[in-house]
Formats: C-alpha cells, sequence, structure tokens
C-alpha cells in the first residue's frame, strides 16, 4: 500500500523542487547539501507514510468489506504493527525536526492536523456520509505539508520568516497542490460496470462531472505555474510541461466519457504523469540554483 521506490522519489524530487525555488525567489545562492538535506527529503516522505498508516487503522473495517486482500485485513501485518510502526514515524518525523525552531513548529502543525484526520475532527459519521467533507477536511494536509520546505529553507539559510515572499510561494504551493487533488480525484473514478458499496467521484457526480472537476483542478495547477512565470519572471516552460501532459489527459478524460469502460476509466496513471510533470518543471526551471 505504500511502494516505497515511488514515494522517496516523490519525496526527494518535492524538496528538491521547493528548495530550488525557494533560492531562487529570494536570491540565495546556497550549497543544498548540507545536513538539511536528509531531514527535508525524509520529512516529505513521513507525512504521506504517517497518514497511509493512519489510513490503514482507520478504514480497517471498510477494508474488511471490500477490499479483504488488503494487508491488515488479510492477516499480511497485524493492528498492532502499523501502531507501534505509527508511533515510530511520528517520533522520527518530530525528532528530525527538532533542532529548529520553525522546523519543529511545521513538524508539530503537520502532526497535529494528521491527527486531526484519524479521528475524522471528531465527527466521524459525518465524513463517513460525505465523500467531499472528507476531501473538503482531509486535502488541505497536502498544501500544508508543500509550506514545510519554505519553513526549512527559511531555518537553514537564516531568512526571517516574515520576509518570505509569500504571495509567490502560495502561487508555488498551488501549483504543486493541484495536481495531487486531481490524483485523489482519479482514484476514485470508475466505470459504470465497476461501482460498488465503495462511494466514488463517478458515482457522485456522473462520470462528466468527475471528469470535470479533476481537469478543472488540475488546469488551476497550470495556471498557477503561470503566475509564478509572471510574478517572477521565472522561465516560461514551468507551465509549459505540466500544460502539455494536462491535454493529454483531458484527452483521456473525454475518452472515457465518451466510452465508459474499464479500460477507459483508469484516469490514475494520467493524473500520475501530470504530478510528476509539475514537480519537474520547477527542477528544469530552477535547478540551477541548487549548487
Amino acid at each position: 500500500m505504500f511502494p516505497l521506490v515511488v514515494h522517496l522519489s516523490t519525496a526527494a524530487l518535492t524538496y528538491l523542487a521547493t528548495a530550488a525555488f525557494a533560492r531562487f525567489l529570494h536570491g540565495v545562492d546556497a550549497t543544498l547539501w548540507t545536513a538539511w538535506l536528509p531531514v527535508g527529503v525524509w520529512s516529505y516522505l513521513a507525512v504521506p507514510l504517517m497518514l497511509r498508516l493512519m489510513d490503514e487503522l482507520k478504514d480497517a473495517d471498510i477494508d474488511r468489506a471490500l477490499f479483504s486482500d488488503r494487508p491488515l485485513p488479510s492477516g499480511k501485518v497485524r493492528e498492532s504493527d502499523i501502531r507501534y510502526s505509527l508511533v515510530l514515524v511520528i517520533l522520527l518525523f518530530v525528532g528530525a525536526n527538532a533542532g529548529n525552531g520553525l522546523t519543529l513548529a511545521a513538524a508539530l502543525m503537520l502532526t497535529g492536523y494528521a491527527l486531526l484526520m484519524f479521528k475524522r475532527f471528531f465527527a466521524e459519521q459525518a465524513h463517513r456520509r460525505s465523500l467531499p467533507l472528507t476531501l473538503a477536511t482531509h486535502n488541505p494536509i497536502v498544501p500544508m505539508s508543500l509550506c514545510y520546505g519554505f519553513f526549512l529553507f527559511a531555518a537553514e539559510q537564516g531568512v526571517p520568516f516574515s520576509s518570505l515572499d509569500w504571495p509567490s510561494i502560495a502561487l508555488f504551493v498551488v501549483m504543486l497542490w493541484m495536481p495531487f487533488l486531481g490524483w485523489e480525484i482519479s482514484r476514485k473514478i470508475r466505470a459504470p460496470e465497476d461501482e460498488d458499496d465503495y462511494v466514488t467521484y463517478s458515482r457522485l457526480l456522473g462520470r462528466g462531472g468527475a471528469i470535470a472537476v479533476m481537469c478543472t483542478v488540475q488546469l488551476l495547477g497550470v495556471a498557477a505555474a503561470g503566475g509564478v512565470c509572471l510574478a517572477n519572471g521565472a522561465p516560461w516552460w514551468l507551465p509549459a510541461l505540466p500544460g502539455l501532459v494536462w491535454l493529454v489527459g483531458l484527452w483521456a478524460g473525454v475518452r472515457f466519457v465518451r466510452q465508459p469502460v474499464t479500460a477507459h476509466a483508469r484516469l490514475r496513471p494520467f493524473a500520475e504523469a501530470f504530478v510528476v510533470a509539475s514537480i519537474l518543471s520547477p527542477l528544469l526551471a530552477f535547478g540551477s540554483w541548487l549548487v
């Protein structure tokens, strides 16, 4: 449920993209090869790992009913294994960031929000009944996690937190947040013959509505990349690469709407390609600042 190579690669690339943009934005020509590098990569890995472990526990009853082959209901792991692993990840995440007040505050904020998600914000039945409510309350952990890299940058370089260019940072965060949001929607879109008791966006919104929402949030990410270019004179290919990949995903979405069969409902690979393109584009645009 948590392929390490995929998530470690995503964590490393996301941290590098954030570090490169932060250096470009604030004119800091400083080496990346410091003790903060493993802290940043680990932190970007630890948050989704923490959430995955929490999901295994809080969705155990759903998995037993609908996904009996998953690790916990199939008996491949025990609940105690997951709980011990979760505690260890939290301790290592917070501990790795304890050397500076800014990074410690960010780690505690993210951990606290994740624990609220674990408890479904103390409104379990309301969240179980509403997939949009769950998305609205749970997905903000993504932009919060993306902001972590700028806390680390300020701590690493001794830049006053208040002097960071937050309007441009907000555009950058949206640029990376929307691809992850689109991916979250894509994995809950199914062909009509594949729908079951599991709540999906295609069942709630219809296949056309689900595709429209997915493509719209992705397009907002491309638009935010364009905003970063206009506001900061960034290279034009910052929005161009994800924009091209978005067009391919749009084609796949239209194909599914026109021919709603199982093969065409597999939109997750297209959403994942858009995530990769959105992370790689700032590395291509600002990579020269990573010395």
